[in-house]
């Protein structure tokens, strides 16, 4: 028993420097075919896994689309309530580690001052100049960054 089983872990031992010095000489032995290959399923399934979650986000971006189309067909509100959400997305991007909130709140404030030649946000209005930028709060562009000097900054109908 003690004769068989050295001779088995001996035969055993062999096989396995044989099977590395294949793969030393870059010979393809069984074993490695099949080590190869189930390193390849491991690949292509994660490389399904992520087409699934592209096709994902991809549906999600669809659906948002076909909503705001229908609120336009349904009230004509879908492009406005877009456009709000937008702003507020990129608000929120920028808020990110940051407290802007007591800035914009102050800028909220502001708005309706009659200082500002632009107070009355829904009003359709010509390209005009703001004449005071240190108390309108929309002379600040959209993405939060500071207002040009006044000579350049234009504001259109919003």
């Amino acid at each position: 028993m003690r004769r068989e089983a050295a001779r088995r872990e001996r035969e055993g031992r062999e096989e396995m420097e044989r099977k590395e010095e294949a793969r030393g000489r870059g010979e393809k032995t069984e074993e490695g075919r099949e080590e190869r290959s189930g390193r390849r399923a491991d690949r292509e399934g994660d490389e399904e896994r992520e087409e699934r979650k592209r096709g994902g986000e991809r549906e999600e971006r669809d659906k948002d689309s076909r909503k705001e189309g229908r609120e336009e067909r349904e009230g004509g509100e879908g492009i406005e309530r877009r456009g709000k959400r937008r702003r507020e997305e990129r608000r929120g991007e920028l808020d990110e580690g940051e407290d802007l909130g007591e800035e914009r709140g102050e800028r909220e404030e502001r708005r309706g001052d009659s200082s500002c030649c632009i107070s009355d946000v829904a009003a359709p209005q010509p390209l005009q100049l703001c004449q005071d930028t240190s108390t309108c709060g929309l002379c600040t562009e959209q993405d939060g960054s500071s207002a040009l000097p006044l000579q350049d900054k234009t504001r259109t109908n919003l």
